[in-house]
């Protein structure tokens, strides 16, 4: 299982990071502006990294 975890990015501010187990459908349920988008963004772009460098 994949897991991500995320501290002091953009509006996730945190001092004690827990780590997020990615699944296969993943839901982040919060108020507006608490980084769901964030998590969102992160987890595209780590997801799409490898196939970009392999690519190039």
């Amino acid at each position: 299982m994949e897991q991500i975890v995320i501290q002091n990015f953009k509006a996730i501010r945190n001092i004690n990071a827990v780590p997020i187990q990615i699944r296969e459908m993943t839901i982040f349920v919060g108020e507006q502006t608490s980084g769901k988008s964030t998590v969102a963004q992160l987890l595209y772009f780590f997801k799409t990294l490898r196939g970009e460098v392999v690519q190039k």
